[in-house]
């Protein structure tokens, strides 16, 4: 964060739209953000559905419903950090490896009679093919940075904060269209049972 509080370079940058400086810095200096991030949507959630903002509180089902997906929410960074946090183990990475190495210096001596001088071409596309899966393996143990074959969180960070801030404009659209008809609607009512 730079000293105006505002767009330095770093992983909170998509949030500087969304979240005052001071909401950033708190952020950024908490301990495990994303769980601050999901503590303080919870309380938000509870505040606003809960009538804790000034407003009437919302039904008990709207509150539980709200809590729910902030719940799933932390379920899904729960298991998103055991994905980060659950390396594989030594021993199988060391077998696997040792195995494969093995394999392919044997695999030219298996071609040779069958192939003859065809086997050193064969064995060396044989070898890159499966040192290819071997790196992929690597790559996919880890899919939360910024490599080629990462998962592209940014445009899903994107999407969900694209989705909440439509949700958020028609909630005030139908919002506003209730008031308007709840104020136009009562002096038609009795026009209309006047009428009959």
């Amino acid at each position: 964060i730079d000293d105006n509080g505002g767009g330095g370079c770093g992983e909170l940058d998509g949030l500087y739209q969304l979240l005052t400086p001071a909401q950033i810095k708190h952020l950024a200096g908490s301990a495990h953000p994303p769980l601050y991030a999901v503590g303080r949507l919870r309380a938000a959630v509870e505040r606003a559905v809960g009538g804790g903002g000034g407003g009437a509180p919302a039904h008990a089902g709207t509150l539980v419903a709200a809590v729910g997906a902030v719940d799933m929410m932390v379920r899904a960074l729960t298991g998103c950090e055991r994905i980060l946090k659950t390396p594989c183990p030594p021993g199988y990475v060391g077998v696997l490896r040792a195995v494969v190495i093995i394999w392919l210096a044997l695999l030219p001596f298996c071609f040779a009679p069958i192939v003859h001088w065809a086997a050193i071409p064969l064995s060396s596309a044989i070898a890159f093919l499966v040192l290819a899966v071997e790196e992929l393996a690597v790559q996919i143990e880890n899919p939360f940075g910024l490599d080629a074959n990462d998962l592209p969180l940014e445009s899903f960070c994107l999407t969900v904060q694209a989705d909440a801030l439509r949700l958020v404009d028609e909630a005030r659209d139908a919002e506003g269209a209730e008031g308007e008809a709840a104020r136009a609607g009562s002096p038609g009512s009795v026009q209309v049972g006047a009428a009959q």
